[in-house]
């Protein structure tokens, strides 16, 4: 085969011959023509949606062992799109056969050649977890089992779901329709990657000038440190709170109508986020009172300045918009008297809810959920309740900003047609029709403030608009008093990678395209926007490039001569970029960040345990890792092979290389979805029970028992006898009659899990306290006991998965369930109403004498959005996929409102080969280059029986 040669721009026709494109994924190449979905015309012609996909898909998968849900991406510059769904791929052939600006490589020297690779563009890792490091735990010995005949209600292995708790798919989490969450728009880079270890910015400084501003809007005295009160806030403001509010309010100053709050886990983002929104109607009631009865405010012609004060200014008001220059002024000159739209995952909308009704006077503001876990609810947002949102089509009616709106992230469709709307999501645009509203005439869907709580995980990228960020393009665009919408991001995760910041870019920018007409109109700023220099959003795209080149390659110790030159050129400019773009559009303060002096919630510490396995485990896994390393060789002879038959172009692959690439993809995976891959899946799903590797290995259990989508049948069953209250004991016998019938109930699972056997040290400490007074000296080592003068305290134990959660609950419950503890479980089929009922249970004070409640699930179910503080133990049973879930994880207690001290136990397990890539993984970028050496691969180890290259490319 002939080399390939990179197609100029002369050499590019207007159509391109699909019979004649190759594809070229992972060293194999595929014919276009052999996957078409129907016979040719007589023409012959072909056309981008002639393409078979999913046959195309299922031969990749047969042949190199590629996941169909594994995105495909395409080489950067090329133009093409990534390939995520069949959609997609008849957009990227159709991009291929038309678009004059798409560069394609030649096959033979004359056929198109697209190369497409499952490997994602280079993220970032994870910090270590290795933060109070204790001595390996020793396992105790193993318990007596009871065993009793019972009723099969063994596993299903064909899948299942109770469709009466289904729901739009639409609405729903991913972790509820696929029985695990692959998180697709997760945090892979980390919050703690290289570049922002070595930018060195401070993420928390406080500008003088700006907190001055800030306590005169609030209307409180600048040299005191005691908290704000608001007229119609229940809750008094923090202080760091409030410099976030009015920095992201005077952005509208600016003629910036974007902002990003990124602060930590537990410190308060979504009651900021709800002051804001009332802040943002107070003002524009204000107004209307000035409006109403201009006599008893300033004079409008008065040439007043911003720290003029209006006769009816009180100390529990911001200041009043009759102040000329005041920022208050600004805002209601700017914005509209309109609805403030939060977009949330669905799992944390209840705590959404719940936090508005705790924050936020009744009387002040109207909550609606456009959710439908509330539709039995009277906050949902029903038919008869939409007019209170709307705008009429050329006028807004005052007072619309009094409400606001919850919707799921993955329900912004099923929310738009509440409004007449139709969404097609393949183009970036939102197209609506009017409806009628009887007499009231036509209405029209607006917005003045749009919020996006963990933008993170729905930011898309370049090519890519989710549908989210449509809903604010078109609703910001077809306003009818043409004002922009100020569109907020809130995410713990912000720091992660620089991308997921492109939306709030673009809006900027587009804000000001628009407006900017408008705003010269009246004799303000007119220059064109900059951000940091950028003129234009897709300025910021080298800057992105740059961030994921650096993650992967700052400190590697292999760049040298011209590829360091560039790697510091790029540093350079990135870095500048970044301290010049960071106080202008984001602020991300971290537990223990010093405000004005004193610490912002100082986080507790985690401790990180090494709970080794049992021996006799230890060598069935050894099988196991024996296996996945003679796949990672497999993979390394076939890289080899295609090489050779490219006619050996480019530098020659390497066994670390292979290895790395092959780990890091399928650690970051919770599904065994090749055949290659299922022995590191297996010991990943062992590493809190090893017993689990055996089963499977001697075929006592078929491997398709552990995924999530065949335990729910009996976990439903289990989840339906677990009510959040105390139960009898026949309740409790039912449950362990269900327990018994699990195909893993009679096995050496305790003996074999030292994991387990720390879980119930440690939740055998609880027990013992339970009875205790609140001022016993022997407990004075867990701290101050409960605010409700008991001294019961409860515990969280996450698993990073289902099926161990699964397990963990079995054995919990088996352990407990006589010893006054209530355990509750919930796993992908537990609605979202019962799982907050769970975290309601859990937050409820307790009396003497009352049950410990511990609480069994996966991070994916119930680690995000909950607020269960009256908690203060979390256990994690495995490493996360990512330090963003455990940060998540231990969030649910380690946060605002916790009084009692924390603990927050990491286990870990050393001899699990698996788990230790994961750990690695989480280290940092740096220990990547080590994921090959776990499992002993290198290239000094060559099973290929080929001669050493002396001229492998250097």
């Amino acid at each position: 085969m002939s080399s390939s040669s990179f197609a100029t721009g002369a050499e590019r026709v207007d159509v391109v011959d699909l019979h004649q494109l190759h594809i070229l994924l992972d060293f194999r190449y595929y014919r276009f023509d052999d996957f078409l979905k129907r016979r040719l015309t007589q023409s012959g012609r072909v056309v981008a949606s002639d393409f078979d996909y999913n046959s195309f898909r299922t031969e990749v998968f047969s042949k190199a062992g590629i996941p169909i849900e594994f995105p495909l991406y395409p080489p950067p510059g090329s133009g093409v799109i990534n390939i995520i769904n069949e959609a997609t791929a008849i957009i990227a052939l159709t991009q291929i056969q038309g678009s004059p600006l798409i560069k394609l490589e030649k096959y033979d020297g004359e056929s198109p050649l697209l190369r497409l690779s499952h490997n994602a563009p280079p993220r970032t890792t994870p910090p270590t977890l290795n933060d109070g490091l204790r001595t390996p735990f020793t396992p105790r010995t193993r318990r007596p089992v009871q065993h009793e005949d019972v009723e099969d209600l063994s596993f299903s292995t064909d899948g299942g779901y109770d469709e009466n708790e289904r729901g739009e798919t639409e609405d729903r989490d991913n972790a509820e329709e696929q029985g695990e969450n692959d998180d697709d728009y997760g945090d892979g880079t980390a919050s703690n990657n290289v570049v922002i270890r070595e930018l060195g910015y401070d993420w928390a400084v406080v500008e003088p000038a700006t907190y001055d501003e800030c306590c005169r809007w609030f209307s409180c005295d600048p040299q005191k440190k005691d908290k704000i009160t608001l007229a119609g806030i229940k809750v008094e403001i923090e202080r760091y709170q409030a410099y976030a509010i009015y920095k992201a309010f005077s952005q509208v100053t600016r003629g910036i109508y974007s902002f990003m709050v990124g602060d930590d886990v537990g410190l308060g983002k979504t009651s900021m986020t709800l002051i804001m929104a009332t802040i943002y109607s107070m003002i524009f009631n204000m107004q209307q009172q000035v409006l109403e009865q201009p006599n008893q405010h300033l004079p409008d012609d008065l040439d007043s300045q911003s720290l003029s004060q209006c006769p009816t200014q009180r100390n529990n008001m911001v200041q009043c918009p009759c102040v000329k220059n005041s920022l208050s002024r600004t805002l209601v000159d700017r914005l509209s008297d309109l609805a403030t739209l939060v977009v949330a995952p669905p799992g944390s909308i209840p705590t959404w809810f719940r936090d508005a009704q705790e924050l936020i006077d009744s009387s002040t503001m109207s909550i609606h959920v456009a959710h439908s876990s509330f539709e039995k609810h009277e906050a949902y947002l029903s038919e008869s309740k939409v007019p209170e949102i709307m705008s009429q089509a050329d006028t807004i009616s005052s007072g619309l900003s009094r409400n606001i709106v919850l919707i799921s992230q993955n329900g912004v469709k099923k929310f738009l047609r509440r409004f007449g709307g139709t969404f097609d999501a393949t183009i970036t645009k939102i197209k609506y029709t009017s409806i009628s509203a009887g007499d009231n005439g036509k209405y029209s869907l607006s917005a003045g403030l749009m919020v996006f709580d963990e933008f993170h995980r729905y930011a898309g990228s370049a090519a890519q608009l989710t549908h989210p960020f449509k809903m604010l393009q078109h609703l910001s665009r077809n306003k009818p008093d043409n004002r922009p919408t100020l569109a907020i991001g809130v995410s713990g995760s912000s720091r992660a990678d620089c991308a997921h910041w492109r939306p709030f870019v673009k809006h900027a920018f587009e804000m000001d395209q628009k407006y900017r007409p408008i705003i010269a109109a009246t004799g303000q700023r007119a220059e064109p926007l900059e951000i940091a220099k950028l003129q234009k959003v897709e300025d910021m795209d080298k800057f992105i490039t740059s961030w994921r080149i650096l993650v992967d390659r700052l400190n590697d110790p292999g760049a040298e001569g011209e590829v360091l030159v560039r790697l510091e050129t790029r540093q350079r400019a990135l870095f500048s970029f970044l301290r010049e773009f960071i106080p202008q559009m984001i602020i991300s303060r971290r537990r223990g960040d010093d405000f004005l002096g004193e610490k912002i919630q100082a986080s507790q510490k985690v401790e990180l345990v090494d709970c080794r396995m049992h021996w006799r485990a230890e060598e069935e896994l050894t099988k196991t890792f024996s296996a996945v390393k003679s796949w990672l060789g497999h993979e390394y002879r076939n890289a080899i092979e295609k090489w050779r038959k490219n006619g050996e172009q480019g530098e020659k692959p390497t066994k670390q290389e292979i290895a790395q690439r092959r780990l890091e993809a399928i650690s970051d995976r919770q599904k065994a979805t090749t055949v290659h891959s299922k022995d590191f899946q297996i010991a990943s799903r062992a590493t809190t029970f090893p017993t689990i590797a055996r089963l499977i290995n001697s075929n006592t259990i078929p491997y398709t028992s552990l995924l999530g989508k065949n335990i729910r049948p009996i976990a439903t069953k289990i989840s339906n006898l677990l009510p959040p209250r105390p139960r009898t004991q026949h309740e409790n016998e039912r449950v362990m009659e269900v327990f018994r019938s699990s195909p893993f109930w009679d096995s050496d699972l305790y003996e074999e899990s030292t994991k387990y056997q720390y879980v119930e040290s440690e939740l055998n400490q609880l027990v013992n306290m339970r009875m205790a007074p609140a001022d016993e000296p022997d407990f004075a080592s867990y701290g101050v006991p409960p605010p409700d003068g008991t001294n019961i305290r409860h515990a969280i134990v996450f698993s990073d998965n289902q099926f161990t959660a699964f397990l963990l609950a079995m054995m919990i419950f088996e352990t407990y369930h006589d010893q006054h503890v209530d355990v509750l479980y919930a796993h992908g089929g537990v609605n979202m109403q019962t799982r907050q009922s769970y975290a309601n249970y859990i937050q409820k004070p307790c009396q003497p004498g009352d049950n410990i409640k511990v609480l069994v699930s996966s991070i994916d179910i119930m680690g995000y959005g909950f607020e269960l503080f009256r908690a203060n133990t979390v256990i994690l049973t495995e490493i996360p996929r990512r330090l963003e879930r455990q940060t998540q994880a231990f969030g649910r207690v380690d946060r605002r409102g916790q009084v009692m001290k924390t603990r927050l136990i990491q286990l870990h397990d050393s001899r699990n080969l698996c788990e230790e890539v994961r750990r690695i993984r989480n280290d940092n970028r740096e220990g990547i280059l080590n994921l090959a050496n776990v499992f002993s691969i290198n290239d000094d180890d060559d099973d290929d029986d080929e001669q050493p290259d002396s001229s492998r490319a250097v």
